[in-house]
């Protein structure tokens, strides 16, 4: 992880942001399916953008509820998660 984007986790921005996923998921793991306590969740980024933007500058369809488990495991497998914000833009019509 990027030391900038390290210290943002700690805002208060984000924590809202956080909140706001675990709580649409369910507190469930989008992965496994286990329910947990929020502190064994993460609002995982699907994806970053390029550049230095902050964590809590994403709209929370591209967020998910991660136990801690699949959180780890997924960044063992997956080392570049990062998007050009070309065309990004076009994928809030997702909703």
């Amino acid at each position: 992880m990027k030391d900038y984007r390290k210290k943002q986790y700690y805002d208060e921005r984000w924590k809202a942001l956080r909140w706001e996923v675990l709580k649409r998921d369910n507190f469930t793991c989008s992965q496994c399916g286990k329910k947990k306590p929020q502190e064994y969740l993460h609002a995982h980024h699907i994806f970053y953008y390029e550049g230095e933007r902050n964590v809590w500058d994403y709209d929370p369809i591209f967020l998910v509820t991660l136990c801690s488990t699949c959180h780890n495991d997924w960044h063992r497998k997956k080392e570049n998660h990062y998007l050009k914000p070309i065309g990004i833009r076009n994928m809030a019509a997702i909703r």
